[in-house]
């Protein structure tokens, strides 16, 4: 498998760790583009609120939670 140049920098342990991270910020977008409040995901990370929001720039969180809004407002309601 060709290694790309943050790997050949980074040592085993410290390539892991960027991968975690990566999947830990999909999952935060994942979790705000289904409609969970910042906040709550804030909370379940044991961060605060400006600590998440700094993980992102400026707005982001709160562009992704409006079209979560759209897509539930256009999606029909389940019987």
């Amino acid at each position: 498998m060709k290694r790309n140049n943050l790997e050949k920098d980074l040592a085993p342990n410290d390539v892991l760790i960027e991968e975690i991270r990566a999947v830990k910020m999909v999952l935060i977008l994942n979790a705000l583009a289904l409609g969970c409040q910042q906040k709550h995901v804030a909370a379940a990370l044991g961060v605060s609120d400006a600590t998440l929001s700094r993980m992102f720039p400026k707005g982001f969180a709160k562009e992704i939670s409006k079209i979560a809004n759209r897509r539930s407002a256009t999606e029909p309601e389940s019987v």
